[in-house]
């Protein structure tokens, strides 16, 4: 993989609307402290700040907030942005009917 612009809009959105899900949908996995949510081919889960989005058995999209920018994945490419932008749009909607936090994450 080639090293990711963390200043890229796309990927911070990214990065942001997958820990929105988890805030809203996410749950703990057993025996860790691992956030995670499945929606079909799509999975995310999250581990001490490192957000991780699995996409049909590929992992296509990677954050470390503290690692270095190799150990960031963005794939540009595939059906798996529009998934996620939907749900994150479903899980705002969600929070504002729930009143909860609608700022970003």
């Amino acid at each position: 993989m080639s090293s990711v612009d963390l200043s890229n809009q796309k990927f911070r959105a990214m990065a942001e609307a997958a820990r929105r899900i988890l805030d809203v949908y996410g749950h703990a996995a057993p025996d860790t402290i691992r956030t995670v949510y499945a929606d079909g081919d799509l999975n995310i889960g999250s581990e001490e700040g490192v957000v991780e989005i699995i996409y049909r058995g590929t992992l296509v999209f990677r954050y470390a907030p503290e690692g270095d920018t190799q150990e960031q994945v963005f794939q540009d490419e595939g059906g798996w942005r529009d998934v996620v932008e939907r749900i994150a749009q479903d899980a705002a909607t969600a929070e504002a009917v729930a009143g909860g936090p609608t700022d970003d994450v």
